[in-house]
């Protein structure tokens, strides 16, 4: 591990049995083999056994954030298992180089015939806080927590959205160099979580390092530096969150139902789409647009089969973040594409586009004409990124710049009264 890293992991692996029988068995063997001098066997895979992750290398700087992002079971919660010392790794190593606080799994580390205050000094000792420590922040633990009336409550009695207040209020208090954060946030109301995000990026800009588990895309968007895919035991190399989640969708959003199924057994099979306006497709794969200029698309498909109620071709367009700006189908603009089976190219034309400043995908499926049957999807999406004349993120927000005029109404209103932006 470099100077500069708190966390260097190489090389790591991490197996699992898929029955109790086994589990116990090479349980039991393992530890007669630690006993008697023996290493347990980690290097290779037993009958029943399989890699949960497996040669799994990556770095982890000072106040740097990484979002990990993948299906359920792909092993982000094993990942940070291990990092937290909960689980030895079979094979590789990790290395980890200061205070770690952890939440893990909501209500971790607490005693529910205990109070919740009884349970802040549980809690914070587990995680390495000295009493000192405790007393000194338990006012502030409460205070963030929101819980004070509970406080001298048993915690059996909490909900599970009280469980995580207390769990993060005590490991964000904790001034850890490095903090894991698993999924427990989606438990909490929306205010506490807003609370939590603005306190994580106070943390991250005092140096802490983040590494976070999140099925909220938008969340991983707005306060990782940087984003890893968990899947199939294996974990994607650091890139941009934006890029990490385009594969995320690509891999496992709608297009990845019709993935697997022959070409020639699918009703309609989307050949390509492409940005045909002045925009060009650039290297790293965006396409570049400007704010109310023309956005023309081309989408070339074949149908396989003949269907009776027509074609609709459906789009949508989201943030990088995946939140979903616009979609439709061509039955909203009072388009329905002949059912005919054979080879097809058409267009999508936006004469001004609204889109703000920002980073885009554009993903594409079909449907019959009764809007009752999917038809297709397209396995990949067109990236856009959509640059707006003076913008600078003050005079305007969100992912759309709506025709707007601005004048002073009503008795004595002078249109000369109004200052010009150059003023």
């Amino acid at each position: 591990m470099t100077a500069e890293n708190v966390v260097s992991v190489r090389g790591v692996a991490k197996k699992y049995c898929r029955t109790l029988n086994h589990t116990m068995f090479y349980g039991a063997t393992d530890l007669l083999r630690s006993f008697i001098g023996f290493s347990p066997s980690g290097e290779r895979l037993r009958r029943g056994e399989f890699w949960a992750l497996e040669d799994v290398n990556i770095e982890v700087a000072p106040g740097e954030c990484i979002g990990l992002i993948g299906p359920n079971g792909a092993g982000k919660s094993t990942f940070l298992k291990m990092l937290n010392g909960i689980f030895m790794p079979d094979r590789g190593e990790i290395r980890v180089s200061g205070r770690v606080g952890a939440l893990i799994e909501v209500g971790a580390g607490f005693h529910p015939l205990l109070t919740g205050r009884e349970n802040v000094y549980v809690n914070g000792a587990i995680l390495g806080m000295s009493r000192h420590e405790i007393d000194r922040e338990l006012d502030s633990i409460i205070d963030f927590a929101g819980i004070a009336d509970f406080i001298d409550s048993p915690v059996k009695h909490y909900s599970s959205g009280m469980y995580v207040r207390l769990g993060f209020a005590v490991a964000a208090h904790l001034r850890p160099e490095i903090l894991l954060i698993d999924e427990v946030l989606a438990v909490g109301d929306l205010s506490f979580q807003i609370k939590c995000l603005n306190h994580i990026q106070a943390l991250l800009g005092n140096g802490t390092s983040v590494l976070f588990v999140s099925h909220n895309l938008y969340q991983v968007q707005r306060i990782c530096t940087s984003a890893v895919l968990v899947a199939d035991g294996k974990v994607s190399e650091k890139n941009d969150p934006e890029r990490v989640i385009a594969d995320y969708e690509e891999r496992y959003g709608m297009a990845a139902m019709v993935k697997g199924v022959p070409e020639e057994s699918r009703a309609l099979v989307f050949r390509d789409a492409e940005i045909v306006s002045d925009e060009k497709q650039t290297d790293d794969g965006y396409y570049r647009s400007v704010t109310g200029q023309p956005l023309v698309i081309e989408l070339g498909y074949a149908l396989n089969e003949h269907i009776d109620s027509g074609v609709q071709i459906g789009f949508l367009i989201k943030t990088a973040e995946g939140q979903r700006v616009f979609g439709g189908t061509t039955r909203c603009v009072e388009t329905l594409l002949p059912g005919n089976a054979g080879e097809y190219r058409m267009r999508l034309e936006f004469p001004s586009s609204l889109l703000l400043q920002g980073n885009y995908q554009i993903s594409f499926s079909a449907f019959d004409g009764n809007y009752i049957r999917q038809l297709g999807a397209w396995e990949r999406s067109i990236l856009l990124r959509v640059t707006t004349p003076g913008y600078n993120g003050l005079h305007a927000i969100g992912c759309v710049q709506m025709p707007c005029l601005a004048s002073l109404v009503g008795q004595g209103a002078d249109p000369a009264d109004l200052m010009r932006q150059d003023q």
